[in-house]
């Protein structure tokens, strides 16, 4: 556990060194113009892809309705079609207001 622990460490820091030799030499500075948060798992019913569709849709459309923007990482194909839906609620209702 302490070796995964070490090691991720390093790789953490590592990557955050890279980061801002690159942000130096581009003159960005995006720890100051971004925040980023972890909003975790969207949780859904499982064995139920109706219904995990529109658990996934209302979760987006709640974190959607926050002004965040979103980056989603892994999930299979069937979890596309209720964010973009939740996408495109979230665009009407800022283009009505």
């Amino acid at each position: 556990m302490y070796m995964f622990l070490l090691r991720t460490e390093i790789i953490s820091l590592l990557h955050t060194c890279i980061v801002l030799v690159l942000c130096e030499m581009l003159g960005a500075s995006p720890y100051e113009t971004l925040l980023v948060a972890d909003a975790g798992d969207v949780y859904l019913t499982m064995y139920n892809l109706p219904q995990a569709a529109d658990d996934i849709y209302q979760q987006y459309t709640k974190l959607l309705s926050t002004g965040c923007k979103l980056l989603t990482i892994g999930g299979d194909h069937s979890i596309t079609y209720p964010i973009l839906r939740a996408y495109r609620v979230c665009d009407m209702c800022r283009a009505s207001c």
